[in-house]
């Protein structure tokens, strides 16, 4: 490129050159000419330059992306062997506590129908503080909102106003998107999930405690904690407190809301606010 650069100024050179001999022209037109021969040279080189420097920075992202790839084909290859793992050894994880955090929304007060995020808030509240005495229904009077549902921001500003420290993890769906959310509740965090429902799958009499607790259509935006995992056929599934227990109980006398599981394939896919909220006692 650079010999081209030359030859190209050499020959623009020579023919302005002879152009102003045989024209006659005056010893200062062949000066001009000359500098205006150097002045594109001189400017073809810059862009010579600028294109080098380009290819080159384009060079440095493609292989900043192929590092990326390899390494996420890396955690994913790696996750997969502490799943095989896990399952094998039927590895579970429940992040409890030694007293009661479990809230139904049935018994939130007129607004009970809508108040799963008030009553998921005040679950998280108890979770981290023993002696939170929020409720679900404490916490909506604080936000009534003519009645409707909360929204994410009103959760947040309930947060804010008791100085509650929290992870957001930006949720991106996709292959393995479970990955991370499993890693985080492994650590002992508990995450807090805006779904749409009817992307889980509802009750099954032969498996009382997988999927939701009911398979009514009209449920379809809703809020749950996960709190746990555990692998059920080699599957992944989230221990779930789900706070539509609807003061029903089970067999052994348990809210049917309480220690639920839904498939993490499913909870990934019914995510419908791209933020999930981790919460971790100290």
């Amino acid at each position: 490129m650079k010999k081209f650069i030359r030859l190209l100024s050499l020959a623009l050179l020579i023919t302005i050159s002879t152009s102003a001999c045989s024209n006659k022209t005056t010893n200062k037109n062949v000066k001009k000419t000359n500098e205006e021969a150097e002045r594109i040279a001189k400017d073809l080189e810059k862009q010579e330059k600028e294109l080098e420097e380009k290819v080159k920075k384009q060079n440095e992202i493609a292989e900043q992306k192929k590092n990326k790839i390899k390494q996420y084909e890396q955690e994913i290859e790696s996750e997969k062997k502490t799943r095989e793992e896990e399952a094998a050894q039927e590895v579970t994880v429940s992040n409890n506590k030694d007293y009661e955090w479990y809230m139904d929304q049935s018994s939130t007060g007129k607004y009970h129908s809508d108040n799963c995020v008030p009553t998921c808030t005040a679950m998280i509240l108890k979770f981290l503080d023993s002696n939170s005495k929020d409720t679900g229904e404490s916490l909506r009077n604080e936000y009534v909102v003519d009645g409707k549902g909360w929204i994410p921001d009103i959760m947040l500003d309930a947060l804010k106003k008791r100085n509650i420290k929290y992870v957001a993890y930006n949720f991106k769906r996709g292959y393995m998107s479970d990955m991370p959310i499993r890693k985080y509740i492994k650590d002992g965090y508990i995450g807090m999930f805006f779904s749409d429902m009817t992307k889980i799958a509802g009750f099954n009499r032969n498996t009382p405690k997988l999927g939701k607790s009911h398979n009514d259509p009209k449920v379809v935006r809703h809020t749950f904690i996960v709190k746990g995992y555990k692998y059920i056929n080699n599957e992944l599934y989230f221990e779930v407190y789900d706070p539509d227990s609807a003061n029903l109980r089970d067999k052994s006398g348990q809210l049917i809301g309480k220690n639920r599981y839904y498939k993490a394939s499913e909870v990934t896919n019914s995510v419908v606010w791209p933020k999930i909220l981790f919460f971790k006692s100290k």
